[in-house]
């Protein structure tokens, strides 16, 4: 079958215009259902770890290593406490006793501050202690975990720009700071400072793209050189929260491009959350509602233009609003005290991500510049996790020609074209560990009125493999990495095994 990509509605579209559209389509489809779903496939039940020592809330977490790290905070009587406390992480999630090392204290008592590990070092910058601060501390976590002295780390924020219940990310060897609040004002400058060599913090600058309005407690995280802020309160008189997400491309110099607004992803508005990103997909946890905490986690996957919004996956066990959250290497997710309401809490509740049951890679043939008449050759390679899966299906959206035509010209056993998908069984059944490799062949060609032997400036886009099953009843889902052919350019956004 030939398929027109002249007459296509995406023809002259580039790829992130495409996933765009795709993106609609979910939204709408997922609107339309109205009802809430809280599947299993992306969480594991939450359980409770280690407690802390004492209740906190507004203190900042991060893991390096082998260590999960909270650091400040307000405790039961809603003091800035200058504690640092630590805890090893094993590999089942759970925790050993947390440690409190007085020589490994804050330089003072912080609260609605922010704190990032880059490589072996942790900064801590911003926050409340009676007034607002802009200082940035470091500090070299050694072998075993515990923390040097905390120093400055070179610059603080400028005079004027103190800041409490903001957000940071770190990407591309720059920090970042991004909004916040300073009485009576919500803010919404971004700040970067350039990671020196010596992990010092160069001089802030104010980057050109302000966040698109005030808001302070937001969240923020980067994921593969973009930076995503998630929801936030934008006026300090009431207490509306946002529903929507941005994202920035975060350049080679360190400026932000400008920002994209995603839209109202958040189901309902949200602040005081956790926003984690762990194996390419985005989780948002507690919050408040601006009304009162909130125990729903929100799930996205992160795609290549955007966030692609999955269904909400298990509740925390309580409500938690203001706690501190991080992600391990081995992949659990730590929701670190916060408030209940009224009240600190000095729970510490953990799930963990696992791998997706079933993993896909997608590769081509090709490695240099297309011309007409070229066959492309697509293989999809997957591979089964350790559980039962059943009613798998794969698919592949045909690749998107900018202009031409492309022909289907064969499919590897089992499979069919389906307009524009190829398409290999339902299996009923797939076991544990099962891997194979399906492929199929597209023939690019020109149409009338084009050059019959330049390619010109075509452009194919190959949207990713995508595979549905279920387990257990529940339903599951992943997709590949999405590649991009030129006539004179061979570029894999995101390169799969072998390319």
């Amino acid at each position: 079958m030939t398929c027109d990509q002249s007459r296509s509605p995406f023809r002259g579209q580039s790829a992130p215009v495409v996933v765009i559209i795709l993106v609609v389509i979910l939204l709408a489809v997922t609107a339309a259902s109205g009802a809430a779903v809280y599947p299993s496939d992306n969480l594991s039940a939450w359980a409770r770890v280690a407690p802390l020592p004492e209740a906190s809330d507004s203190g900042a977490s991060v893991v390096v290593g082998d260590w999960l790290y909270l650091l400040g905070g307000r405790n039961s009587a809603s003091d800035a406490v200058d504690t640092v406390r630590r805890a090893l992480t094993l590999a089942n999630g759970t925790l050993e006793t947390w440690i409190q090392d007085s020589a490994e204290r804050l330089p003072k008592p912080l609260y609605a501050h922010t704190a990032l590990a880059v490589d072996n070092r942790i900064y801590v910058v911003g926050g409340y202690t009676g007034s607002y601060e802009r200082a940035a501390y470091v500090s070299l976590v050694n072998a075993d975990g515990s923390l040097s002295a905390w120093q400055s780390a070179g610059h603080d924020l400028p005079d004027g720009q103190e800041r409490a219940t903001h957000a940071a990310a770190a990407a591309r060897g720059y920090l970042y700071v991004l909004g916040g609040y300073r009485y009576p004002n919500a803010l919404d400058g971004v700040w970067r400072a350039a990671i020196q060599p010596d992990g010092s913090l160069g001089v802030w600058e104010q980057d050109a793209q302000s966040l698109p309005l005030p808001l302070f407690r937001l969240n923020a995280v980067s994921d593969g050189g973009v930076i995503y802020v998630v929801g936030g309160r934008p006026n300090p008189s009431d207490s509306t929260t946002s529903r929507r997400i941005y994202r920035a491309t975060v350049g080679a110099d360190g400026h932000l491009g400008q920002w994209q607004n995603l839209g109202d992803l958040l189901p309902e508005g949200r602040a005081d959350h956790i926003a984690l990103v762990d194996q390419g997909k985005l989780f948002v946890i507690g919050g408040t509602n601006g009304v009162a905490p909130q125990s729903t986690v929100y799930v996205y996957e992160i795609g290549p233009a955007g966030l692609i919004p999955l269904l909400p996956d298990r509740l925390l066990p309580q409500p938690r609003t203001r706690a501190a959250g991080a992600v391990s290497q081995n992949h659990a997710l730590y929701v670190i005290g916060g408030l209940d309401g009224a009240t600190q809490q000095n729970t510490v509740y953990m799930t963990r991500a696992p791998a997706p049951g079933l993993t896909l890679s997608l590769t081509s043939n090709r490695h240099g510049p297309l011309h007409w008449g070229d066959d492309i050759e697509y293989r999809i390679r997957f591979e089964n996790g350790p559980a039962l899966l059943e009613n798998v299906t794969i698919t592949n959206t045909l690749p998107v020609l900018t202009t031409g035509a492309i022909t289907v010209t064969s499919i590897s056993v089992g499979g069919r074209q389906e307009g524009a998908e190829v398409r290999w069984p339902p299996w009923p059944l797939l076991a544990p560990g099962w891997s194979a490799e399906l492929t199929y062949t597209v023939r690019i060609s020109a149409t009338m009125l084009m050059s019959p032997t330049l390619c010109g400036d075509a452009i194919l886009v190959n949207l990713g493999a995508y595979a549905a099953w279920t387990r257990g009843g529940l339903p599951g889902a992943n997709r590949s990495e999405h590649l991009v052919h030129g006539c004179t350019i061979y570029a894999p956004l995101i390169a799969g095994p072998g390319e």
